[in-house]
């Protein structure tokens, strides 16, 4: 049983190897959450930018065209002005006209003002496009990393299985049963070992009998803690 014993010491060191790999590679893609969002960010940054932009030229180019249409109106009625049969028709066309005239010289002045502010959301969309490229590069960096470090979590999680396969096949089948039992149950630290220092359990810190110690000493069978049920080894 002491062969047995030190062989599960063994199986619970592959065991704990593997199974702290396989955390940290899965914490790894947690760790991606933070890149993750601030590319999100850029984006819906950058897709406002670019739709405050487009906006801001279709309303430039909404005023250009009102103003083409007041100027082909204004053609048209100049066209009139010689057909005019009275001075009634004539003055009616006169002001009208002018109205149009009066109503373009505002919309050129819209439409400056309008260009200003279609230069200042075109800066503003390459500015947002800029800080994407830059965000899009630190995203990538940290995919690049995670890929790197999740192949040593891998090749560490491989080698812990290797040395668990070969350490199990010299455990007698019985012990490796109540390993595995106890080990099943804990699934949260994958532990199913615990060292006893002193008189008390590194697992749970209970203690235990004098009966208890006994056996660990002696080796003769496997002992189980009370209190958390892992199996119980002397911490040397």
């Amino acid at each position: 049983m002491k062969e047995a014993i030190s062989r599960l010491i063994d199986l619970q060191r592959a065991d704990t190897a593997g199974f702290d790999a396989e955390k940290r590679r899965t914490e790894l893609d947690r760790g991606l959450e933070g890149a993750n969002r601030l590319l999100d960010e850029a984006k819906a940054v950058l897709d406002a930018a670019h739709k405050a932009s487009q906006e801001a030229k279709a309303a430039v180019h909404r005023k250009e065209m009102d103003l083409k249409q007041r100027e082909q109106r204004i053609l048209d009625l100049q066209g009139k002005l010689g057909g005019a049969t009275s001075n009634k028709e004539y003055q009616t066309l006169v002001v009208e006209m002018g109205a149009l005239r009066a109503e373009n010289g505002r919309t050129e002045e819209q439409i400056l003002l309008a260009m200003d502010e279609a230069d200042a959301r075109e800066r503003d969309e390459e500015a947002a496009r800029a800080k994407m490229r830059e965000t899009e590069q630190v995203h990538r960096a940290a995919l690049e990393e995670v890929a790197r470090r999740k192949a040593e979590f891998e090749s560490a999680l491989a080698e812990s299985r290797r040395q668990r396969d070969e350490i199990a096949t010299q455990i007698p089948a019985e012990a490796l049963r109540v390993y595995e039992r106890i080990r099943a149950g804990n699934k949260r630290t994958g532990v199913a070992v615990a060292a006893v220092h002193g008189e008390y359990c590194q697992g749970c810190q209970m203690s235990i009998t004098s009966q208890e110690l006994a056996d660990l000493v002696n080796a003769k069978r496997l002992v189980i803690c009370r209190s958390c049920q892992r199996i119980l080894v002397l911490e040397s």
